[in-house]
């Protein structure tokens, strides 16, 4: 809940909690970097990318965190991310050609 109302301060709270898991996944599977992908909240998208969230995982419709990305500068955090982390081999294709094609095209 924390990624949906933007409140960075209790995303850091949460995120180091020893047993925070920065990927664990909510009941339609999505991911925190999902959640705020979605509502375009960038500072907390680039606190979990900086903790180590995966933006390689896939929410329950085998979406990516970049697919639901509503602007270009939130799917540039991805782009750079992925510049750094490059998807392992044994990981599904991206959901989308333009998500494939924007990540992948980084590396």
């Amino acid at each position: 809940m924390a990624c949906c109302y933007e409140d960075l301060e209790l995303v850091k709270t949460i995120a180091e909690h020893p047993n925070c898991n920065i990927n664990d996944k909510n009941y339609w599977e999505d991911t925190a970097l999902h959640v705020a992908s979605e509502r375009g909240r960038e500072q907390i998208i680039t606190y979990l990318l900086s903790r180590g969230a995966n933006a390689w995982i896939k929410n329950e419709k085998k979406v990516l965190p970049i697919d639901v990305a509503k602007n270009e500068s939130t799917k540039q955090l991805f782009q750079e991310w992925a510049k750094k982390n490059p998807q392992p081999a044994e990981a599904e294709k991206p959901a989308t050609k333009e998500s494939e094609a924007s990540l992948v095209a980084q590396q």
